[in-house]
């Protein structure tokens, strides 16, 4: 009797069939409602805020199997201010709030959508009318989750860097 080996590669996809190469799965992503508005408080100072509702209930997102993943329906709120201190230079602040509306039963070791709060600040240098440079740090908090005696936890800082040209 032969018994043929089964690589690392074989075992994983075992686990996680969605990566198989030239596997295709429908992925229903939801419908989004999103609504945001700033305001003038000065010449130099400019506030905003948004929110964004996703309509989870109403899309088959993830998929055990044939079986779908019910997800209550999720929504953000966001915060930010701006505030010029020349014609040049302008510091930026934002919070981010989110509620994913995920399922205990949505969570693997790949992929587990926690609530999570974010925090943020940047600089704008705009050299002249037509430029524009921005640079943003953010740190979210993600809520800790314990499903089946597995903890679900993260958290992650970005930069950002960005750059407007006006022709």
């Amino acid at each position: 009797i032969h018994s043929p080996s089964i690589g690392l590669s074989d075992a994983l996809l075992g686990l996680y069939p969605v990566y198989k190469d030239g596997e295709k799965i429908r992925r229903d992503l939801p419908a989004l409602a999103a609504l945001g508005a700033s305001y003038k408080v000065t010449d130099q100072w400019t506030t905003f805020i948004g929110g964004n509702y996703y309509f989870n209930e109403s899309a088959t997102m993830d998929r055990i199997g044939k079986t779908s993943t019910d997800y209550d329906n999720g929504w953000e709120i966001s915060v930010g201010s701006e505030y010029w201190f020349t014609n040049q230079f302008a510091w930026l602040v934002g919070f981010n709030y989110a509620d994913t509306g995920a399922p205990d039963k949505s969570f693997a070791a790949t992929e587990y959508a926690l609530d999570s709060t974010m925090i943020g600040t940047g600089v704008k240098y705009r050299p002249n009318e037509t430029m524009e440079w921005t640079v943003a740090f953010n740190h979210y908090f993600y809520d800790t989750r314990t499903v089946e005696n597995i903890k679900y936890e993260k958290e992650i800082s970005s930069v950002g860097i960005n750059f407007v040209k006006k022709f």
